[in-house]
This record gives C-alpha cells, sequence and structure tokens, in this order.
C-alpha cells in the first residue's frame, strides 16, 4: 500500500524504516506500535446504561452472598439444594419498573433485614453486616425504579415545566430547555442519550 506524506504523520514511530539507497535486500518492517488513538463503541443510551448499573450492582451483591457460603461452609460440600420461587413478570417498559421497584421494596424492607436478623442470632456478624448494608443499596434501586416508572407514566423523562439543564451524555453538550433536543446538535446522538434527572436520594 503506497503511503503519501500525510498518511506517514499518522504512524507510530516504529513502524517507519529509512534506508540509504543500495544498503541490501529490505529488512522486514518493524512492527507496528500501539495505536494513536482507540475508538470505543458508542455507550448505551442513557436508561440502558442505568439499567446495567443496577444489574451490575446485584451481581456484586450476589458474589458477596456467595463467598460467605464459601467461607463457613463445612470444608467439604457434595451439594446445596436449592428450591425456591420468586415472583417474576415481563410487562411494558413502564410496568417493568413499577414491578422491579416491588422486588427492591421487599428485599430492603423486609428480606434481608430479616436475614441479617438470623445470621446475628447464629452468630455470624460479618455476614448480618452485609445484608445490612446491601438493603440499603436495594432501597437506593427501589427509588431509582419508582422515579423511571413516574416519568414513563406522565410522560415527563423529557420535559420540565421551567428551563434546566440537560446534557447529552455521550459527547457532554448542555443546554437550559424545558426539553432537550431530539438530536444532539454536536454529535448527532438521539434523545436516548440526554441524561436522564433523578434524585439519588429518598
Amino acid at each position: 500500500m503506497a503511503l503519501g506524506p500525510r498518511s506517514i504523520l499518522l504512524l507510530p514511530p516504529a513502524s517507519v524504516v529509512v534506508r540509504p539507497r543500495g544498503a541490501g535486500p529490505p529488512l522486514a518492517p518493524a512492527p507496528l506500535g500501539p495505536p494513536l488513538m482507540t475508538v470505543k463503541p458508542p455507550r448505551d443510551p442513557e436508561g440502558a446504561a442505568l439499567i446495567r448499573e443496577i444489574a451490575r450492582n446485584e451481581y456484586a451483591h450476589a458474589k458477596v452472598f456467595f463467598d460467605h457460603i464459601a467461607t463457613h461452609a463445612p470444608s467439604v460440600v457434595d451439594n446445596i439444594n436449592l428450591d425456591s420461587g420468586y415472583p417474576f413478570q415481563i410487562l411494558d417498559t413502564t410496568q417493568n419498573m413499577l414491578f422491579a421497584s416491588k422486588g427492591e421494596h421487599d428485599e430492603g424492607h423486609e428480606i434481608y433485614p430479616k436475614f441479617a436478623e438470623i445470621a446475628k442470632e447464629e452468630g455470624f456478624p460479618e455476614i448480618a453486616a452485609s445484608f445490612t448494608m446491601i438493603s440499603k443499596i436495594e432501597l437506593q434501586h427501589e427509588h431509582i425504579f419508582v422515579q423511571l416508572h413516574e416519568q414513563l407514566k406522565n410522560g415527563t423523562m423529557y420535559k420540565s415545566q421551567t428551563p434546566i439543564t440537560w446534557k447529552c451524555a455521550y459527547c457532554g453538550h448542555t443546554h437550559s430547555l424545558t426539553e432537550p433536543w431530539q438530536v444532539c446538535p454536536v454529535c448527532g446522538r438521539g434523545r436516548g442519550y440526554v441524561q436522564i434527572h433523578l434524585s439519588t436520594t429518598k
């Protein structure tokens, strides 16, 4: 492939070899150095990114609980039998947010506090502490899902009665408006990349 002067400037130094005329057979090309810039794929739209973050939180919680089992189980465990069920529904996005909030509510107010109480009674204070701390995280998840449900139901996710600052999560463009843009004037991303306004505390 022929490279012009401007193309050469884009190559890392390790890829350019200068040899005088008549210096013998050409050498094998030097390995290319690292690229000057790595282009990452577009991040998820804000709603999806928020749900993925909560899912990562839940994965982390499961790992904490699994590690407690692995640490405190007898030295030899042939099998652990699990036989239980948990309510599960697939609805439209708006109702899914409400359904998810109820699950977080149960974990934060009832299930994990009860597990913490049992762990403390059985002599496992560190396990009790994990359930207590994680129950508070689940209550924050509940708060987020309730807000998402209300905004979707009322059509207020991208509307405000007074001008507020909207920000494109992809390029950082901001503007004070009652509604954000349909397409970001800077990067061309759709409205789904506008940061969603949520309160972080209940």
